[in-house]
């Protein structure tokens, strides 16, 4: 049997299809007092805002275990600086620590 990928096990936990796949991530792993603001920023300031933390979303689908996913996030950690006013100083972002507790809770 082969081994059940991040995306896999996101869609099955959420109860989802692929295609909600990373927003179904994107929700779960916002810092909870950025929620509200991500709303705003997604529907009509800034549509392209959270595109790096997409990317990571996607890096990870097809991660099959933790440490997988540790180097994949230690790459994107390097590759984008959580820099400026609302990514940086309030966290309007993912939270790497949320994403790889959930992965820690779906992958084996």
């Amino acid at each position: 049997m082969m081994p059940t990928t991040f995306r896999e096990a996101c869609c099955e936990r959420f109860g989802v299809g692929p295609e909600a796949f990373e927003d179904a991530v994107l929700r779960h792993c916002l810092y909870p007092h950025a929620r509200p603001v991500a709303r705003l920023l997604r529907r009509r300031a800034r549509r392209g805002y959270f595109d790096p933390d997409l990317d990571l979303i996607r890096a990870v689908a097809e991660c099959t275990g933790l440490s997988a996913m540790a180097a994949t996030l230690n790459v994107h950690r390097y590759h984008h600086a959580d820099a400026g006013f609302w990514r940086g100083l309030l966290r309007v972002r993912l939270s790497g620590r949320r994403l790889m507790d959930l992965g820690a809770e779906l992958l084996p």
